[in-house]
């Protein structure tokens, strides 16, 4: 009896460090957008992005449910959510079309960055984004160039409770299905596939877990250090991009230490 409840601890053990990492060096700009948010929050843009992302997911009919889902989140109210919708799908027409854009862009030391935005002129937002890169040390870079460096992922998170011991989360995330956790200093992030991202969620919710946002973003596949001053430089940059009005998420391949 005791061999096979070693061997079940050993099993789990294993589970748990093939899955379970401690924040990387991205921590720094994490920290950094946390704080972002919320003041975007207190002055309202967060309801601004959270509209156009609603608007484009109602017209190509891709999560929606996600779009909607952080809407909730956010306290938007529902008479917001549903003019979203309206405009998305063509019932309410207001002469404006929300566009989704990715830009591949390189930054100070080489650093792969990878750019989203949601926009009703392009012109405006490539012009904002050209102008920001060449006074910060950045430069376009080519389609493609870019993208390759970085998976597609569904991000979910999780607030930590004090009341849960963190190891029993972590076994249930592991029975939900979860591919990554990291740990932050108030939160788990929990990286798994797109596909799945929306049912995870919910089995999350219903282990009486509290879900603090759930979107897509980019993962980079590797990883680059840079020196001590090309990463102060690659931080402002990316800070400066990031407060741009179009612009709604931002990611690099560079370790922010």
């Amino acid at each position: 009896m005791g061999t096979i409840l070693i061997g079940i601890l050993s099993s789990i053990f294993y589970l748990l460090s093939s899955i379970y990492h401690p924040m990387s060096g991205h921590s720094k700009w994490k920290q950094i957008k946390y704080k972002k948010g919320a003041a975007d929050v207190k002055r309202g843009k967060i309801f601004s992005s959270l509209t156009k992302a609603i608007t484009v997911a109602s017209r190509t009919g891709q999560n929606l449910d996600m779009a909607v889902s952080r809407a909730k989140t956010a306290n938007m109210p529902a008479n917001n959510i549903e003019r979203a919708i309206k405009k998305g799908t063509g019932e309410l027409n207001d002469g404006t079309t929300i566009e989704e854009l990715v830009y591949e862009c390189y930054g100070p030391g080489g650093a792969a960055i990878l750019i989203s935005a949601l926009t009703d002129n392009r012109n405006r937002t490539l012009a904002e984004l050209k102008s920001t890169l060449n006074k910060l040390g950045g430069r376009l870079a080519e389609t493609g160039s870019v993208q390759y460096l970085f998976d597609r992922q569904g991000l979910i998170e999780v607030a930590l409770n004090p009341n849960r011991a963190r190891d029993d989360v972590e076994l249930m995330l592991i029975e939900a299905g979860v591919d990554d956790i990291q740990a932050e200093d108030d939160r788990l992030s929990i990286i798994v596939s797109p596909s799945a991202l929306m049912l995870t969620k919910k089995a999350i919710e219903q282990n009486g877990l509290s879900v603090l946002d759930t979107h897509l973003t980019n993962v980079a596949k590797m990883t680059i250090t840079l020196s001590s001053d090309d990463e102060q430089k690659l931080i402002r940059l990316m800070e400066a991009i990031d407060e741009l009005d179009d612009v709604e998420s931002i990611e690099t391949n560079a370790e922010l230490l």
